[in-house]
């Protein structure tokens, strides 16, 4: 009678252990996967894709290169979010729009929302800033020096 029931308490507890490893992988999938590419692309535009499960197929954000390159483009570091008002985000990437945060208490933007598409690993952000209609957007590449190069090919540097 003794072994009986121990043996059903010990399958109790193998099938409780992987039920919690298979959860504890499907979550750890969903929050920290994902990725933020932005390229400049053959039809000369700036094209931001975020993905959180595999490739993304359609851009987040797709925007005209001699567009972008006529307003304010800046450059930060460690930048740090706001809180998100719609979008999604999971611990390696974000997509949405946020308000407050750095993009509020630097004093040269100072606009209360914004629209995010970004890497949270990566140091480094672009914000595009369009002024005439209040509003910025901030993206970044893969890693924080593809950042940069981009960066620097969106100024003409």
């Amino acid at each position: 009678m003794m072994s009986t029931r121990k043996s059903k308490i010990i399958k109790r507890v193998i099938v409780l252990s992987v039920t919690l490893l298979f959860v504890l992988g499907i979550l750890s999938f969903v929050f920290f996967n994902g990725n933020a590419i932005a390229k400049i692309n053959g039809d000369g535009n700036l094209v931001v894709y975020v993905n959180y499960f595999g490739s993304a197929d359609r851009p987040s954000l797709e925007m005209d290169l001699d567009w972008v390159r006529e307003h304010e483009i800046q450059l930060h570091t460690n930048f740090t979010r706001g809180r998100m008002t719609s979008g999604f985000s999971n611990l390696s990437v974000a997509s949405g729009h946020f308000s407050g945060g750095d993009i509020y208490a630097i004093p040269t933007i100072g606009f209360e929302t914004y629209e995010f598409h970004a890497n949270l690993r990566v140091r480094y952000v672009i914000v595009l800033l369009l002024r005439s209609e209040n509003r910025a957007i901030v993206f970044n590449d893969r890693t924080s020096a593809s950042t940069r190069e981009l960066y620097n090919k969106l100024r003409g540097i």
